[in-house]
């Protein structure tokens, strides 16, 4: 399973305050969350992926709200078993950069292949 496509599905299905996608757009809008794999390992049955969520906004008072907006959905709805099975926060925090005010968490996730 490709985990990136199917949180950034999750998270604009969620009705959060953002769009997300699976990298910084071009044309950046004021709010956004950004996916992305950054580790974890599985075979061909079970994946296990480490995933960092970003969440950019004008200041960092607004991407901590955002991104704890995100935190809460994940936390409750992600792991409904169709085919995310778990999902642990094991990082949130402030993550600046100059004119890219944002935060990050950083979830370890086990999903099950659905072909």
């Amino acid at each position: 399973m490709d985990i990136e496509p199917h949180l950034i599905g999750f998270l604009n299905r969620a009705g959060l305050a953002a769009e997300a996608f699976s990298e910084a757009p071009e044309q950046r809008p004021q709010r956004f969350l950004t996916v992305e794999r950054t580790g974890g390992a599985g075979d061909f049955r079970v994946d296990r992926p480490t995933v960092a969520v970003q969440a950019w906004a004008p200041t960092l008072t607004d991407a901590q709200a955002l991104l704890r907006d995100a935190d809460r959905a994940i936390q409750a709805r992600l792991a409904d078993g169709r085919p995310v099975t778990s999902c642990r926060r094991i990082g949130f925090a402030r993550f600046p950069a100059e004119g890219s005010p944002r935060y990050q968490a950083v979830y370890s996730i086990t999903a099950y292949e659905t072909d």
